[in-house]
Order: C-alpha cells, then sequence, then structure tokens
C-alpha cells in the first residue's frame, strides 16, 4: 500500500520525549524541595538561635563517615525578639552519597517562624542541581559562600548537567510537611527553557505537583522544541510522572514536513527503579501524532516501552486507530482497532501490525489537474516489514494481509476512456515493494487459499478468475499505457499465474441501450496465465 501506513508518520518517540523533558523538570525540583526540607528543619538548633544574637559569616558543615553531606553558609544569622530568625545571604550545598556531584539552594534572604512552624524565603530564591563539585573542605564553603557559581560577581558553571531553577514566595509547613509556591517557576537544563506556575512537594507522599501552564522549550538534535502542559506529577514512591493535556511540537525542515505535533489528554511516564531513565510511557485520550505535511495518526490509547538508553522498543495504539494524510497529490486513509510497532536498537521501525477489521485507501494523481487513481486494502490483519533509505527515513519493503484480504487498484483513466481497475483477494496476500524517484511501487504480489483475480477494462467488460494460489507481477505504464521503467505513471497487472482449480469467467460489456443481461463465457482449468500486454488468458 506505499505510503499509506509509513511508520516515520507515527513519530511516538514525541511522546516519550516529552515524558523526559518533565521527568527531568520534577525530579530536580522535587529534590530540591526534600533536601531543603531537611535540612531547614533541623536549622535552629544548628546555629544555636534559641538566644538572641547575631552572627555574621557564619559555615557550618554536617560529615558522615569522613564525608561531607552538606555546608551552610549565611552572610548573617539575626535572632528577633519575636521569635523569628533572619538569615541573610544564604547558601546550602548538600552532597550526592557517591560525592560526584552538588546540589545548592541559596537566596538573599530566609525567615523561620519557630513558633508557627513556617520557613519561608523572603526574596529570589535559586536552586542549582548536579553542578560539578569542590574537591576540598574549603572549596566546599567557598561554594556555598556563593563563590565560582551564578552568586553576584560569581562565574557561571559551564557543566552541561547543571540545573538551575528560580522562583520566589517560597514556603514550608513543618508540621504538614509541605513545601509550595503559588509563585511563577523558571528552569533551565542544558539550554532548555522550564515555566510553571505554581509548585507543592509533600515530603509525607513524596509527590511533587506543578500546578499550571508548565512549558520547556529549545533546541534537541538542532530542533526546536516546545512542550506544555496543564499540569504536572511527580509520584516519587512508584516512580511516575503524569501529565494532563500533554502537547510536544519539534519543528524541522523540508525532509520532515515541517511542524511534528505529539498530543494526549493525559500521559504517565514510568521510570526504572534504579534511576536509569524512563522504561514506559502510557497516553490516553485522542492520542494524535501530526506532521507539518499533513499526516495525522489517531488513537485512544498507546503505549511505548524505552530501552535503557532511551530509545523505543515497542509502540502499542489501540481502542480505535485513525490514520490520514492530506497533500497536493497524495490522500490516504485507513483504520484499525489495533496498532503494533517494533523498532531496532537504533530506535528505526522494522515491523508494523495492524489489526482488527483493517482498511487503507489512497490516491494519487501525477498533477493538480489530473484525475486521481486509486488503491484500496482491506483484510483482517496487515503485517508491514519496513527499511531505512541512507537518511534514515523508513520505507515499505514488504507487506502481508491476513484473512479475507483484497487489494483492489483503480486507474481513472487515459484520455477519454474510462478506468480500468484490478483486484487481488485471498486467504492471505502478500506484496514486495520497490522505492522508484521517491515514491513506493508494487512489483510482485502472492496470494494462497481462494484466491481471486478481478480486471475490468475501460469498456467496462470484466474478466475474473479464481484458484488455489495465485503469481502476479506488476509494471509501471504511462498515460498512454505503454511501460514506464520510472516512477511515474500507475501499476498494471504485467503478468498473473493462477493454479488449482482454476474457474474462470468473462462479461461483455455493455452496449448503450442493451437492457439484456451480459453474455458471460465460463471456463476451467488447472492453470491460467495472463499477459498485460496481449491480455490474454492461456488455460491449460
Amino acid at each position: 500500500m506505499g505510503k499509506i501506513v509509513s511508520i516515520e508518520r507515527l513519530r511516538i518517540w514525541l511522546l516519550v520525549g516529552a515524558g523526559l523533558l518533565v521527568m527531568v523538570i520534577a525530579v530536580f525540583l522535587g529534590y530540591a524541595h526534600y533536601r531543603a526540607h531537611r535540612f531547614i528543619k533541623d536549622l535552629p538548633g544548628k546555629l544555636g538561635i534559641d538566644i538572641s544574637q547575631e552572627t555574621n559569616a557564619f559555615t557550618y558543615s554536617q560529615t558522615a563517615e569522613g564525608r561531607t553531606i552538606f555546608t551552610i553558609h549565611a552572610a548573617k544569622a539575626v535572632q528577633r525578639k519575636d521569635g523569628k530568625v533572619t538569615l541573610h545571604d544564604v547558601g546550602i550545598v548538600l552532597y550526592g552519597r557517591k560525592q560526584d556531584r552538588a546540589d545548592r539552594i541559596y537566596g538573599k534572604e530566609f525567615e523561620y517562624d519557630q513558633k508557627a512552624g513556617v520557613i519561608r524565603a523572603a526574596r529570589e530564591v535559586h536552586i542549582d542541581l548536579q553542578a560539578p563539585m569542590a574537591t576540598d573542605a574549603h572549596g566546599k564553603a567557598e561554594y556555598a559562600a556563593g563563590k565560582d557559581l551564578h552568586g553576584e560577581g560569581g562565574k557561571e558553571s559551564t557543566d552541561d548537567r547543571l540545573i538551575h531553577v528560580r522562583t520566589s514566595g517560597l514556603v514550608f509547613m513543618r508540621e504538614l510537611g509541605v513545601a509550595a509556591t503559588d509563585q511563577d517557576v523558571e528552569f533551565e537544563f542544558n539550554g532548555m527553557n522550564g515555566f510553571a506556575h505554581g509548585a507543592d512537594y509533600s515530603s509525607d507522599t513524596g509527590l511533587l505537583v506543578l500546578h499550571s501552564a508548565v512549558k520547556v522549550n529549545g533546541l534537541r538534535d538542532g530542533r526546536p522544541v516546545v512542550l506544555t502542559a496543564s499540569r504536572a506529577e511527580l509520584d516519587r514512591t512508584n516512580n511516575r510522572v503524569t501529565l494532563a493535556q500533554a502537547k510536544y511540537v519539534s519543528v524541522g525542515g523540508a525532509q520532515t514536513g515541517g511542524a511534528e505535533t505529539a498530543q494526549a489528554q493525559r500521559a504517565v511516564v514510568h521510570l526504572r527503579s534504579d534511576g536509569g531513565g524512563v522504561e514506559s510511557l502510557d497516553a490516553e485520550g485522542e492520542v494524535t501524532l501530526e506532521r507539518g505535511d499533513g499526516g495525522r495518526v489517531v488513537a485512544q490509547r498507546a503505549n511505548v516501552a524505552v530501552s535503557a538508553d532511551g530509545r523505543a522498543q515497542a509502540v502499542r495504539l489501540y481502542d480505535g486507530v485513525r490514520y490520514s494524510v492530506d497533500e497536493p497529490l497524495r490522500r490516504a486513509g485507513g483504520t484499525a482497532a489495533e496498532g503494533r510497532a517494533a523498532f531496532d536498537k537504533k530506535g528505526r521501525p522494522e515491523l508494523v501490525v495492524l489489526t482488527g477489521t483493517v482498511h487503507l485507501t489512497e490516491q494519487v494523481r501525477a498533477a493538480a489537474t489530473a484525475a486521481w487513481n486509486e488503491r484500496e486494502l482491506n483484510s483482517d490483519q496487515v503485517e508491514l516489514a519496513l527499511g531505512a533509505d541512507a537518511a534514515g527515513k523508513a520505507q515499505l519493503r514488504d507487506a502481508k494481509a491476513s484473512g479475507r484480504a483484497r487489494l483492489k487498484m483503480t486507474d481513472a483513466g487515459r484520455e477519454k476512456k474510462g478506468p480500468v481497475s484490478s483486484a487481488l483477494a485471498a486467504d492471505v496476500l502478500t506484496a514486495h515493494f520497490v522505492q522508484i524517484e521517491g515514491a513506493t511501487r508494487i512489483t510482485e504480489g502472492h496470494g494462497v487459499g481462494h484466491t481471486a483475480l478481478q480486471k475490468v477494462s475501460e469498456t467496462g467488460a470484466e474478466d475474473t478468475s479464481s484458484g488455489d494460489t495465485m503469481d502476479v507481477r506488476f509494471r509501471m505504464t504511462t498515460v498512454d499505457g505503454k511501460e514506464s521503467g520510472a516512477g511515474r505513471g500507475t501499476e498494471e497487472i504485467a503478468t498473473a499465474v493462477q493454479q488449482g482449480n482454476v474457474v474462470m469467467t468473462h462479461k461483455s460489456a455493455r452496449r448503450p441501450g442493451d437492457t439484456g443481461v451480459p453474455t458471460e463465457q465460463r471456463a476451467t482449468a488447472q492453470k491460467a496465465v495472463y499477459d498485460g500486454t496481449t491480455r490474454w488468458m492461456t488455460l491449460t
């Protein structure tokens, strides 16, 4: 069926990319809030603020088994008479278990209300995750004080692992174990910029929520990308990220057909328990994949299995699959109950299986003013074997239709003559395709079990034959009916061979004004050979 169901149109990895981007945002914000909660909860005891005093240039480090767990620096700590403590120019650094990274929370002013159990950031708050770690105690203290980072007069790190977040109005409620802000939150990571409005994190449930207006944009593989969601949730206990009204847009060049879009009403990203990334993705509610060239795939549900290196391994679309494409010289559409795709180690599609009353159609024409030629396939199941060209684009190589399979091809007609159609049917139909001048063309077909071959001429004469097996070879013809070696033109039967209990019938064309029953001829044989050039059928 040519490009009817070309798997390059699916682009399911876009949904995977959407899940990965939001997972990064959710993980580092949740982790930072959790670390801040653990530190600030014990801060009064560390600073000795149960008495009224003022401390300048305070630095404190907590160690365990010879390793630094965290380092705190405040230019000034003031115990106020109202029982609250004000910290100025605060830097908090938290180190990973393997001591191979450093996470830093810093701001101009923090306030701790010991009686109410509330810690509040009075001004803007910055958080840096995955920054390069200092190698000695002196370097760690300077890092906490803001040296060589985003601090005033400091030098920004160039490590591409660095994740930076900026927000304000951050409040931590000690009794509830909840940190929240109703202000805007901004993110930066490896060339990507993110935004959300409002967030909260519960240390009891491990649930982080980005309230609304979630947006991430930047470049991926040299292409501008934008991810949006109305809401995002990270369930750290169950290693799961949930997105509402998720939409991912990637802008490409002419080869990719322009912008590509993937969206769903709800998407759930399942993370690996070892922290190694995404394990799978589930999406539901009008899961839609679109290309700028007019290609569109819609399903009610989708599932994507992801390899350890972040590539799609298998994709399943189900609960009704619809496909359509609308181009100036090509229109196509299709429906199936379910679709599955398998990918090679490089993430390229190699097999697509459609099941459940599969119906595929395609219309093509040579020019904008030309008539449409049509192809139509019906079957219970269709399997498509795919390859890749030099540019990595998927191309159809072989197709197999099983269960009441029927392929019909209609040529709109040459000059003033009427249309010509050919149809093949069998319990199992297989076909081989080649790429000619950028077009996918069928070269041969084979049928097994209850095979049938039908051809209707431009005058309306009908020839049909049936048999146990069938082998058909096709050729390209030009508008004048001559054979063509190029990709332009239409496919016609060059030769057809049927064997085993062959029954052939011929119905003559109706003449103008003829109201009688058309003349029918019938013959039987063990073998029938049709020559498309001479239009002769030889029976043995």
